[in-house]
């Protein structure tokens, strides 16, 4: 088994620790290529001067894979299995004064604006009947805000994308 999937794989601490947010990215990156690299480029566009994070890295790391696998389901949607032209994930992070901000961004299908304010409520699925459990952005939202103490923002336009903005804050760990 590779490092990589190694250090992917660990458990982690069920308390915060300060960790390195973009190696814990690039990691996810990495393990999740053999889902994007057809079907997308990937950008990383991360501060290199970005402190150690508070947190509980193998929930992050479960909720940054989730995230680039919906990413590559919009992508999908979008373009087909084997696309001529290949979407983009661009995926940022930014020291923002006292919290680190992480966006993911895709030029997927984008959110329909009717359903923007249920995607993150549990069980609800855009997903044909089979696909999907409604699950991931109900759990990724108590990761984010109920074990983090941190926020989400969703932007999106039909046909374009859609980008998550994270907020998790720089407090003691």
């Amino acid at each position: 088994m590779s490092t990589t999937l190694k250090s992917f794989s660990q458990p982690g601490s069920s308390v915060k620790q300060p960790e390195d947010l973009n190696a814990l990215i690039s990691t996810t990156v990495t393990v999740s290529r053999n889902s994007w690299q057809e079907l997308a480029a990937m950008e990383l566009l991360l501060d290199s001067t970005l402190p150690a994070v508070p947190l509980l890295a193998g929930r992050i790391k479960q909720t940054l894979l989730d995230m680039i696998l919906n990413s590559v389901y919009a992508l999908t949607e979008k373009y087909g299995n084997q696309p001529v032209e290949k979407g983009k994930i661009t995926i940022t992070t930014r020291h923002a004064g006292n919290q680190v901000e992480l966006r993911i961004a895709d030029t997927g299908t984008g959110i329909p604006a009717n359903i923007i304010d249920k995607i993150f409520d549990p069980f609800f699925t855009s997903k044909p009947v089979g696909q999907g459990r409604g699950q991931g952005l109900s759990v990724m939202h108590g990761v984010i805000v109920d074990n983090h103490d941190g926020s989400i923002q969703v932007t999106s336009t039909l046909g374009d994308g859609t980008e998550f903005t994270i907020f998790l804050p720089l407090g003691a760990a």
